[in-house]
């Protein structure tokens, strides 16, 4: 069937201008896979960031305790402007070791 629009097809791949392979998936999002170079090291997927609802309720703990915890930095978190975003492993990371020091200082 031809494309009246000039692009890919979906799944089809293409390569940009800038060494980067462009594909389309099947909903038509775009993605971009830096191409692999001889010795280069793979670059790790970055943390999927949750907010602070999704962490009560993964945590069972009130949102409340949580923005406490932000404000006295007991727990990882960034903000962007006014959104507070958590990584789940490194907020039980940082409870796991607050756990273990405050069982040694009794």
């Amino acid at each position: 069937m031809p494309q009246e629009h000039g692009g890919t097809n979906a799944g089809d791949t293409a390569r940009s201008l800038t060494g980067r392979t462009t594909s389309r998936s099947a909903d038509g999002r775009e993605n971009r896979i830096l191409s692999r170079r001889s010795g280069s090291q793979q670059l790790e997927a970055p943390p999927r960031l949750i907010n602070i609802d999704e962490l009560s309720d993964r945590l069972n703990l009130a949102t409340g305790t949580l923005y406490n915890w932000v404000y006295l930095r007991r727990i990882p978190f960034i903000k962007a402007g006014r959104c507070v975003r958590f990584d789940y492993d490194a907020v039980l990371a940082a409870l796991r070791q607050g756990t273990l020091e405050e069982v040694s200082r009794r």
